[in-house]
């Protein structure tokens, strides 16, 4: 089985560590990366180019809106979901126009990334949150 490339991009330490040591024991996840804000997620994107980036989206220098825009430019293929407590549809309609594949609640986020990367697998091509 071919391993989904992750980013994780977060500027919480705890909350990036935590996500990261629940996808560590998921079979056919490696994490290529963390980023604690939105340059270097772009950069690290640049020089992995994982499959998934899950992204937090208010960030220090850049946020997950922008950063989302120039990893989508180099890595159309790449998904982006957005991590946050706030989606909305204002969040949602800024969320599509700038390329992210689909948000995920902080608050279930364990729940959601059981599925997203069930998708993932069963369909790298097709499959979003």
């Amino acid at each position: 089985m071919t391993n989904i490339k992750v980013i994780l991009a977060d500027d919480h330490a705890v909350f990036r560590r935590s996500v990261a040591s629940f996808l560590q024991c998921r079979q056919g996840v490696e994490i290529v990366s963390e980023a604690q804000n939105g340059e270097e997620v772009v950069t690290q994107a640049a020089r992995h180019r994982p499959d998934l980036v899950l992204m937090d989206m208010k960030m220090p220098k850049q946020d997950g809106f922008e950063a989302t825009r120039c990893i989508k430019r180099d890595s159309p293929l790449t998904k982006v979901v957005m991590l946050t407590f706030n989606a909305n549809s204002l969040y949602e309609t800024k969320g599509k126009e700038c390329g992210i594949d689909g948000f995920i609640n902080k608050g279930s986020v364990k729940q959601a990334l059981m599925q997203l990367l069930d998708n993932l697998v069963a369909s790298p091509q097709q499959a979003a949150a």
